[in-house]
């Protein structure tokens, strides 16, 4: 067998990699292994999601909310600060009325989770044009593209 100039990694290598960096990003937060704790309620919630991996394992918001005796909002107030501010990859399904949580597995699953977001932002400037004009907009747009430059370190 010819090696390759360039590495190739099978689908179930990408997703074993994909998986090992979940749970070293969960263990972390689980001990304590970030620059900020996770509170006690996030913990609570990271060991629910810690083997619900992938959309079909999703567990019910529902369900967080009865197990912890937590408000349904504020288990979704909790998620979104782990997504944000801890940068853990947590997917929505909005599948029936209840909708859960889950471990993202894959870079669709990622997509189908950011894609409402992406839909709900540009809706949101769409109705902020109305108030303060194109131009304004524009000049948001490009705080923006100066503020992900800065974040990502000028890297595209």
């Amino acid at each position: 067998m010819q090696n390759s100039l360039f590495e190739t990694r099978t689908p179930e290598q990408l997703m074993q990699e994909r998986e090992d960096l979940v749970d070293q990003q969960v263990l972390n937060l689980l001990c304590g292994r970030t620059q900020f704790p996770v509170t006690e309620q996030q913990r609570h919630i990271l060991e629910l999601l810690r083997y619900r991996r992938g959309r079909s394992k999703a567990i019910k918001i529902s369900e967080i909310s009865s197990r912890l005796n937590l408000s349904a909002r504020f288990v979704k107030d909790m998620v979104r600060s782990l997504v944000v501010d801890f940068k853990l990859q947590i997917g929505a399904s909005r599948d029936g009325a209840d909708g859960g949580y889950y471990l993202v597995m894959s870079d669709e699953e990622a997509l189908d989770t950011a894609r409402p977001y992406i839909e709900e932002g540009i809706a949101m400037f769409k109705r902020a044009q109305v108030f303060v004009g194109t131009r304004a907009i524009l000049e948001l747009r490009g705080q923006l593209s100066i503020e992900e430059e800065t974040h990502s370190g000028g890297q595209q």
